[in-house]
């Protein structure tokens, strides 16, 4: 029953663009900004595409309730979120939309697959390195507010796992790229960075001390 309702989101919500734009790919052209619509007064974001965006959370999160999951539903979904990344925020339907549309499904992206790697086993084995590449180079992400997130996301985790065996080699892509970013939006997130760094340090010591 959760296999059949996760088939029809993903089906209907995250593979097929809005209903009345699905069957019509030539609407893609010069004068439509984004086929998602306009927002309502008030929103950020159009209807249809925070349905696309809460879409992609529901399966997010069902995949990490079920730690023993099925593959093709974790696969699915892995696709789902490193195609987004790799095609710079572009819908699963290629719908066009707005930079700030893409730049939106670039940090949900992000957040979830940065979620699943560190909680779900099977999603982050099967994570390769060119996805964690991706992962990382949101460090550096064009849009501060998918940077930020997901910077201050990565401070986060590796804050609450520095005494995790190799925490700080898997994410050292990203700790280079955000050593050489200047950008003022993030010296938050490398002050993080250096309080987890300081803490591995400590448990370091103590662990030597004890020996």
């Amino acid at each position: 029953q959760i296999s059949e309702c996760s088939d029809e989101i993903h089906n209907n919500l995250i593979a097929h663009g809005p209903p009345e734009q699905s069957n019509d790919k030539k609407k893609k052209r010069k004068g439509i900004a984004s086929v998602f619509g306009t927002a309502s007064q008030g929103q950020q974001f159009s209807t249809h595409f925070l349905a696309l965006r809460a879409a992609i959370k529901v399966q997010s999160y069902a995949v990490l309730g079920d730690n023993d999951s099925v593959p093709q539903r974790w696969s699915r979904l892995a696709c789902t979120l490193f195609d987004i990344l790799e095609n710079n925020g572009e819908p699963p339907s290629k719908a066009q939309c707005k930079p700030t549309e893409r730049a939106e499904l670039r940090r949900l992206a992000g957040s979830q697959a940065l979620k699943l790697a560190t909680h779900h086993a099977a999603f982050a084995q099967g994570t390769t390195p060119p996805r964690w590449r991706l992962l990382c180079s949101l460090i550096i992400d064009e849009s501060a507010a998918v940077s930020t997130s997901f910077g201050g996301k990565l401070a986060k985790l590796i804050q609450s796992r520095s005494d995790e065996s190799g925490i700080f080699a898997k994410w050292a892509p990203a700790l280079c790229l955000l050593n050489s970013d200047d950008s003022t939006y993030l010296k938050g997130v490398r002050r993080s960075l250096l309080i987890g760094v300081r803490r591995a340090r400590a448990e370091y010591a103590r662990r030597l001390a004890g020996a």
